[in-house]
């Protein structure tokens, strides 16, 4: 397809295929993105999955590689050699994050961190009942949703969940919780209430600590328990899934009646809303300029 386009410039995001087959065609890439495409360095694996990678996992890598170099072959293209030339970017590299949750840390070149922008549509948070440390949350409705939002509740949380989709049979009825399926306007919940529970999404990590509220977290997915490695190690949230529901009251007194914890969090909210109040911006004029010059 890109042989028949014949594109002058190609903005991707960190995926495979789409800027492989650019740098095999010498196409001016850019990319955009959080960086999770990148094959990630042993530690940064080790960090992910809790474990040092495998054998299997090591050897799944380089037989990707060999595919992928197969692949050009056959189809007449230029042969790259190894993931340097597959990943080569001859444009800029745009992190919409911050160095913190970047695997690659210090370890890119000719990359930006730009920050990361966020969306304020939405209604108002709105508590359905009063009382008691209130959190809002953005979990995805899975098997264990219920149970967890059970034990939530039993350690006198007051959580307002936005739940997308149908929402799961037995929800409703569990005290000092509401459901919406409503997106919110996050910045109002700023001095609304104290926690964020969540999957440890980028998007709503960033945000959340970004507004100063310490994170719940119930990882699903690699990016999630990278996410969720970032912000244990800065001291700004907790992994639930990882501890017995029997730990969780300790756990959220560690973050809401930790005050120099909240200091701390403070200070790391005003660097964040910095960069990111400019990076929506600040990515436009970077494509602009190199598309331009």
């Amino acid at each position: 397809m890109l042989m028949q386009i014949q594109p002058t410039h190609m903005l991707s995001d960190f995926g495979l295929i789409g800027p492989m087959v650019a740098n095999c065609l010498n196409i001016p890439t850019s990319r955009i993105g959080l960086g999770f495409g990148t094959p990630p360095s042993e530690s940064v694996l080790e960090a992910m999955f809790g474990q040092t990678p495998t054998e299997e996992e090591l050897s799944i890598a380089y037989r990707i590689e060999s595919s992928l170099s197969l692949a050009t072959h056959t189809s007449r293209l230029r042969s790259l050699s190894g993931w340097s030339e597959i990943f080569h970017t001859n444009g800029p590299v745009l992190l919409v994050t911050v160095a913190d949750f970047d695997p690659y840390n210090g370890l890119r070149q000719h990359s930006e961190y730009l920050g990361a922008w966020s969306d304020e549509t939405g209604v108002e948070p709105s508590w359905g009942n009063p009382g008691g440390t209130k959190a809002f949350s953005y979990l995805t409705p899975d098997s264990k949703i219920v149970g967890r939002c059970k034990e939530l509740s039993r350690i006198g949380l007051n959580v307002l969940l936005v739940c997308g989709g149908a929402i799961p049979d037995g929800l409703h009825s569990i005290p000092r919780l509401t459901v919406t399926d409503q997106l919110l306007k996050t910045g109002s919940c700023k001095d609304a209430c104290s926690l964020v529970i969540c999957n440890a999404n980028h998007g709503l990590t960033l945000r959340s600590l970004e507004l100063g509220l310490p994170v719940l977290m119930f990882p699903r997915y690699i990016e999630h328990r990278w996410n969720t490695s970032v912000v244990q190690r800065l001291g700004f949230g907790v992994d639930l899934s990882a501890r017995s529901p029997d730990e969780w009251p300790s756990a959220v007194l560690g973050l809401v009646g930790d005050k120099e914890l909240q200091q701390r969090l403070a200070q790391y909210a005003d660097v964040l809303r910095s960069q990111n109040q400019s990076s929506l911006t600040a990515c436009v004029n970077e494509l602009i300029s190199w598309i331009e010059g």
